[in-house]
């Protein structure tokens, strides 16, 4: 029997399958269902799903208690099907999952795609348990939980915390972003490079500390005041939990995501020479084309050596 791979899941995620696992045991049943991952959710108020349901049963008049006593129910009295596959606890407690959970995880890696994540966070799972064929599908669009009404939410901005990508430019217009010195010298030679029509990609060199990043972040307070070189929105930056979890996965959201704007990848030289997974050794074939084509402005930093 095959292990669900947790590193599809963000914290708050992975917080509802273990929770989910446990409501499984105390009600005695034999499959991690949809249900309890539901139930979960509607127990999470530190989540974004459970946000949106609050939010939507304001809007639609209904009791999310009712919703949550209806599931909890339903999933008493039925019976699934085995995925051949376990779910993994924080506290290593193997939980059988049923042929419906593996579809909910697949089809909430879908949605996070969609929306330039590699993690399922907590509304791609409830986005996932609305979609029509599956168990909860019936209460919760009965209740106007509906794919279409949550996938309005999160272009509304009820959203969880970006997990795979940070955009420096958006940080810097909501005052988020840290504020830096300006080096005036070394930012005007930096912003000359990049307006150039054509090879605009830069590797700032220079040993850790001294300064690298910053100056960086000092180029997308320029761009969110529109002070910034032509023909650029954004500056993308990639978590490095995301380049350990899934490189290649990372690197096709990013080069995405950073289309019109520049690419930050620290430790360019990663990037270049022998890779260690076929994931990684992806990556960094993508990387090099984007450097080639010029899809996307690369700003990367690496070392003399």
């Amino acid at each position: 029997m095959s292990t669900l791979n947790k590193d599809l899941l963000d914290s708050t995620s992975r917080e509802a399958m273990n929770r989910a696992s446990d409501l499984m045991r105390t009600l005695g049943r034999p499959l991690l269902m949809p249900e309890f991952a539901l139930l979960a959710l509607l127990r999470m108020p530190q989540s974004t799903a459970y946000r949106m349901i609050q939010h939507l049963a304001a809007e639609r008049s209904f009791k999310p208690a009712e919703l949550e006593a209806e599931i909890e129910a339903q999933a008493k009295s039925r019976v699934g099907r085995a995925a051949n596959f376990n779910y993994l606890t924080d506290q290593n407690v193997s939980a059988p999952i049923s042929d419906e959970t593996l579809i909910v995880l697949d089809e909430g890696r879908a949605i996070a795609l969609a929306a330039g994540e590699i993690y399922i966070a907590s509304e791609h799972l409830l986005g996932a348990l609305s979609q029509t064929g599956v168990s909860t599908a019936g209460p919760l669009q009965r209740k106007g939980v509906t794919p279409t009404a949550l996938a309005t939410l999160m272009k509304a901005g009820i959203v969880s915390r970006r997990s795979t990508t940070h955009d420096w430019v958006e940080a810097a217009r909501k005052g988020v972003l840290p504020p830096v010195f300006p080096r005036e010298k070394l930012l005007y030679d930096l912003t000359t490079l990049l307006s150039h029509s054509n090879g605009r990609n830069v590797t700032l060199l220079g040993p850790a500390g001294v300064g690298r990043r910053s100056l960086v972040q000092a180029l997308a307070f320029l761009v969110a005041q529109g002070r910034g070189p032509a023909r650029m929105t954004s500056v993308i930056e990639v978590s490095e939990a995301a380049w350990l979890d899934n490189p290649q996965l990372a690197m096709q959201v990013a080069l995405r995501q950073a289309e019109g704007g520049a690419l930050f990848v620290p430790n360019l030289h990663r990037f270049f020479g022998r890779a260690e997974t076929q994931s990684m050794a992806q990556a960094s074939k993508d990387l090099q084309k984007a450097i080639v084509d010029g899809g996307a402005v690369v700003i990367g930093t690496s070392t003399d050596a």
